[in-house]
Parts: C-alpha cells; sequence; structure tokens
C-alpha cells in the first residue's frame, strides 16, 4: 500500500492532475447551476403542461356539457315544432269545418231565396194567367152572346160566367195543375 500512496503523491505534485481537478470543479461549477435551472425550467414546464392538460380536460367537460344542452335544446325544438305543426293540423281541420258550415249556409241561403224568388214568379205568373183567363172569359161571353140565341138575358150569363171564373181563380191548385 506504501507504493499506491507513494504514486498518489507523485500525482498530485504534479501540474496535470491539478488542471485536471481545475477542469473538474469549473465544469461541476458551471453545470450545477445549468442543471439547477435547466431542473427548475423542466419542472415549469411541467406545471404549464400539466395545467394545460388540466384546462383541456375542463374545456373538454365543458364542451361535452355545451353538447349535450344543445342535443337536449334541439329535442325540445323538435318536439314544440311538432306540438306547433299538430296544432296548426288541428286548427285548419276546425278552419275547414266552420268553412264548410257556413259555406252549407250559405248555400241554403242562396236556395231558398232562389226558391222565394220562383215563388214569386209562380204567383206572378199565376195572377197574369188569371187576368189572361179573366180576359178571355170576357172576349169569349161576349162573343157568345153575340152569336148564341140561348143566353138571352146579359145578367144571367155574366153572373154564370163570374161565377165559373172566380171558382177556377180561387182554386189555385186547379190552375197550378193546368200550367
Amino acid at each position: 500500500m506504501n507504493t499506491t500512496l507513494v504514486l498518489i503523491q507523485d500525482v498530485i505534485k504534479t501540474e496535470s492532475f491539478w488542471k485536471a481537478i481545475a477542469f473538474v470543479l469549473v465544469v461541476l461549477l458551471t453545470l450545477a447551476p445549468v442543471y439547477t435551472f435547466l431542473m427548475r425550467r423542466m419542472q415549469q414546464r411541467s406545471v404549464q403542461i400539466q395545467n394545460h392538460i388540466k384546462e383541456a380536460l375542463k374545456l373538454r367537460k365543458d364542451a361535452k356539457d355545451l353538447l349535450e344542452d344543445y342535443k337536449k335544446k334541439d329535442a325540445l325544438k323538435e318536439a314544440e315544432q311538432l306540438d306547433i305543426l299538430e296544432k296548426a293540423r288541428k286548427n285548419a281541420a276546425i278552419l275547414k269545418n266552420e268553412a264548410l258550415i257556413q259555406l252549407k249556409e250559405r248555400q241554403r241561403m242562396k236556395e231558398k231565396e232562389i226558391l222565394d224568388r220562383v215563388k214569386m214568379m209562380k204567383l206572378n205568373g199565376l195572377k197574369e194567367i188569371k187576368d189572361d183567363v179573366l180576359a178571355f172569359a170576357v172576349k169569349t161571353t161576349t162573343s157568345f152572346m153575340e152569336t148564341d140565341d140561348k143566353f138571352r138575358s146579359e145578367k144571367e150569363f155574366f153572373d154564370h160566367a163570374l161565377s165559373e171564373v172566380e171558382h177556377v181563380l180561387s182554386d189555385t191548385k186547379e190552375v197550378e195543375k193546368v200550367f
């Protein structure tokens, strides 16, 4: 061991040894702050990355919640649209029924108006017919009186003719049968 000790003492006395030690010390003294700085930066970067991951996870959760909210709103809107469409169909059916009722009422009123007009025309026609028949009866009676000796008394003839005409004219059903 003695020789080892002597060898070590000889090496310590050399200039290269001290240069090597100085180099190692310089490297250690230089690397220590650089290492500390790098470790601190890596720690900061690690914290930043973790914060970004937490923020990304939070944003992802918020996005999922927002998506679910929009899906619910979309489903509600679809249900609301279907409800509005159903109400519109019901209202259309009600309006259609009301329009049909009004149309039938107008048709009934129009038919009544037409029937009233026809009845008036019929009555006016019957009156004209009655007047024509009366005029015809008077002419015919006059002509018979002039040609036939049978009717000697004018009063008798006119009374008989007027009673016949009044009988026919008073019975409008018989006149309606004729026409």
